[in-house]
């Protein structure tokens, strides 16, 4: 049942049942000396396949350790034991504590699960609860609900720590299947963009927006670039002038995104055409925000990427009502398919999947492989769409 084992200096036991989740559990036996590490063991054993007057076992590893303290609990609200958590992590230190950048993403997270949940008892909290966390509603990246997973599993064991719980419900979000990329055809996103277009022509002739000004013209040079590029939103928004070369970008020289390593991303498509309008002085002056700034779409990072995809999602919405949703990172799908099926794109390796695979930053061509489920098409976007009032900036 027990197995004694030595970590570091001192014994601890493992628990093994095959009939229990999980079958196997740690217990630290507090001593380094042997003889009364076994004699510890033996204790502990025979408790466990005791019964109290309760019905229980004396002694559960699975439940409760040895040198746990007993349970005093107090019955705490969620919401307060939340604040409690992150007031400790604030001023705890070393490996304990949190970073300042932490600290924002993981705060967000905690009080995220409070809003989920609703302020119930920190004993009432079930393993649907978990689940249902995980998996709400706008979170499709496995990497969040690991990193949500993280969390709530650490507040958790700080509450069993601390006396709130006596046992901690257990589940761990499993990796969903792989799904098919959602493939955006390059006629919808030229639908897409002559809406946006048109939209801020409207707006001129209201008065809201003056003429000179080109203030949303951006957004859809934005768009172009991902679906020609198959760059993240979050890698386009920190992008800087200083890395645009004549037929490629480098991304990653100064800032780091999912992807840890540098990288050149050759323009194809549509994306050569909209780096010329952007990056070109003349237009540039006449775009206020691009005057004087160093990154490439003019716009602080992260209010770039939160309004490009905003405008992306109203523009699906209102051109496409009847067709799935669709969001701005399925730009990056709409690169890979076109890049592995249209044969006028020049390869390097000698394989696109290859070049793919390099072009995105991926670890693993395990990882690029999805795209070849998708259905192949070879088009790009028709440049007339630049012949809108709003672009005649030449």
């Amino acid at each position: 049942m027990a197995s004694l084992v030595k970590n570091g200096k001192r014994f601890g036991l493992i628990w093994s049942d095959s009939d229990r989740k999980p079958q196997q559990v740690r217990e630290s036996l507090k001593t380094d000396d042997r003889e009364k590490a076994l004699n510890k063991k033996k204790e502990l054993e025979w408790k466990y396949e005791n019964i109290d007057e309760n019905g229980n076992r004396k002694h559960d590893p699975w439940i409760k350790k040895w040198y746990e303290r007993p349970n005093t609990s107090r019955s705490i609200g969620l919401k307060e034991a939340v604040e409690e958590f992150v007031r400790f992590k604030a001023r705890s230190k070393g490996q304990r504590g949190w970073s300042d950048s932490v600290a924002k993403r993981e705060t967000y997270v905690m009080r995220k699960f409070v809003r989920e949940v609703g302020n119930k008892s920190v004993t009432d909290l079930t393993e649907q609860d978990l689940e249902d966390f995980y998996f709400r509603d706008g979170v499709t990246s496995n990497h969040t609900r690991n990193g949500d997973y993280i969390s709530i599993n650490t507040f958790l064991n700080w509450c069993k720590q601390k006396g709130y719980i006596e046992r901690k419900p257990e589940y761990k979000p499993k990796k969903p299947q792989r799904k098919i990329p959602k493939f955006i055809h390059p006629e919808e996103l030229s639908e897409l963009i002559d809406y946006h277009l048109k939209t801020i022509y409207q707006a001129e002739k209201r008065g809201s927006v003056k003429p000179a000004n080109n203030h949303s013209a951006w957004i859809v040079l934005g768009w172009m670039i991902l679906a020609g590029t198959g760059m993240r939103p979050v890698e386009l928004s920190k992008l800087k002038l200083s890395h645009v070369y004549d037929n490629y970008i480098l991304i990653g020289e100064d800032f780091t995104t999912k992807v840890k390593s540098e990288r050149n991303v050759p323009l194809l498509f549509e994306a050569g055409q909209a780096m010329d309008i952007i990056t070109d002085e003349r237009y540039r002056q006449l775009e206020h925000s691009m005057r004087d700034s160093r990154y490439l779409l003019g716009r602080k990072p992260n209010y770039a990427k939160q309004k490009l995809s905003r405008e992306f999602t109203k523009a699906w919405e209102h051109v496409y009502t009847d067709k799935p949703k669709r969001t701005l990172y399925n730009l990056k799908d709409m690169f890979c398919v076109r890049f592995l099926s249209d044969d006028s794109v020049p390869t390097r390796s000698g394989m696109k999947l290859n070049d793919l695979k390099e072009i995105l930053g991926h670890s693993s061509l395990e990882t690029t492989q999805k795209y070849l489920k998708a259905i192949p098409f070879g088009t790009s976007i028709d440049g007339t769409i630049w012949d809108h009032p709003v672009l005649r900036w030449m």
